[in-house]
């Protein structure tokens, strides 16, 4: 068939300048036309599956291959598999386009595999199973091996030299590279470790006192956690900072729908009397455990604790509250906590008690 049209084209323009450039615009077109062809079935393909598909999850992966542009892929594809079978009919050019025509083969098939990883970890990512074990950092590195291998393949077309003589000084490259990345290594290290060793699940309620952050788990990447505050602004966490640097995990806390509830208020000392036998303070903490124990928050299966610490100097008698309620949202926790502790405050003038304030050293 092929054949049939060179034979035409030769006849219509009679060799020369003007037959290679007919040629080449006759077989661009065909090329363009038969990539589109695959662009029309993979995108026909797609929307059939999302649309009419049996389970759900051939509908979902169909979906998220429409999100990830499979079927622009496929017309890449197409275009330059074309294109290399037929350099050898493109007259002068045929040489050029046809090392063209290989290094988009080779970048095409990356971005392919690329967005197939994507889609699997999309798909992964509708799974329950995804929070307590995401895959998102563990398939990034899949994602990274795979282009670094076909960039050595692209890098060995480009040049002209066999993928195997490049691999050879990789060991050389790779000692460069982590001097150069090595932040990058450990966050990758790190995201290993957390994934493996399931400290954090996405929706995880975590705080980092040192660097100021608390918020939820939004995202667990391969070198980065995405933790979403209380004013929806998003703060990037390198993945190493959590087996560096100490931090709260509310996990179980949110999971068994139970928090402990604390708090520490400073009695001054001078104000501790005992009348008939019965010392004040005692009386306060007995006042103190019984509201806790009758207050329908109160998860009576945990300890219920009211009990004076050891004065410091500068800083009166310590009184520690510990207890533990049903309330795991936070906003309602805080607001429960400070009403407890400030109606705590406001009854010790009726034990006669009265809170610590620290003199002024000046005097004035």
């Amino acid at each position: 068939m092929f054949d049939a049209l060179d034979e035409w084209i030769l006849e219509i323009s009679n060799g020369g300048v003007f037959r290679s450039i007919l040629s080449t615009v006759i077989y661009l077109a065909i090329i363009i036309a038969l990539a589109f062809l695959f662009y029309t079935v993979v995108s026909f393909a797609l929307g059939i599956a999302q649309k009419k598909a049996r389970t759900s999850a051939v509908r979902k992966i169909s979906a998220f291959a429409s999100k990830r542009k499979m079927n622009s892929k496929a017309f890449a594809f197409g275009f330059f598999f074309f294109l290399s079978t037929f350099s050898d009919r493109l007259g002068n050019v045929g040489r050029i386009t046809g090392k063209i025509a290989v290094f988009g083969l080779v970048v095409t098939v990356m971005l392919t595999v690329g967005s197939a990883i994507d889609i699997i970890s999309d798909f992964y990512a509708t799974k329950s199973i995804s929070k307590k074990r995401p895959l998102k950092g563990p398939l990034q590195i899949l994602k990274a091996l795979i282009f670094f291998v076909f960039s050595i393949v692209i890098l060995a077309v480009l040049i002209g030299q066999s993928p195997i003589v490049l691999i050879s000084g990789i060991g050389t490259f790779t000692a460069i590279l982590s001097i150069v990345f090595k932040d990058a290594l450990l966050g990758l290290v790190a995201g290993i470790q957390i994934t493996s060793e399931n400290l954090l699940q996405i929706g995880d309620w975590i705080s980092i006192p040192s660097a100021g952050v608390e918020g939820t788990v939004t995202d667990i990447a391969l070198i980065s956690v995405k933790v979403t505050a209380f004013d929806n602004t998003v703060i990037t966490v390198p993945a190493y900072t959590f087996l560096s640097t100490p931090f709260k995990n509310w996990h179980s806390t949110i999971k068994n729908a139970e928090r402990q509830a604390s708090y520490t208020l400073s009695i001054n000392a001078d104000t501790v009397t005992e009348t008939d036998g019965t010392v004040n303070i005692t009386a306060f903490r007995q006042e103190i455990l019984k509201r806790i124990s009758e207050d329908p928050h109160t998860v009576k299966d945990h300890s219920i604790v009211c009990r004076t610490g050891n004065p410091t100097e500068g800083n009166g008698l310590p009184l520690e509250v510990f207890f533990t309620v049903d309330i795991t949202d936070y906003s309602e926790y805080c607001s429960y906590v400070s009403d407890h502790k400030e109606m705590t405050l406001a009854s010790m003038s009726r034990f006669g008690l009265k809170p610590y304030q620290r003199s002024n050293s000046s005097g004035k």
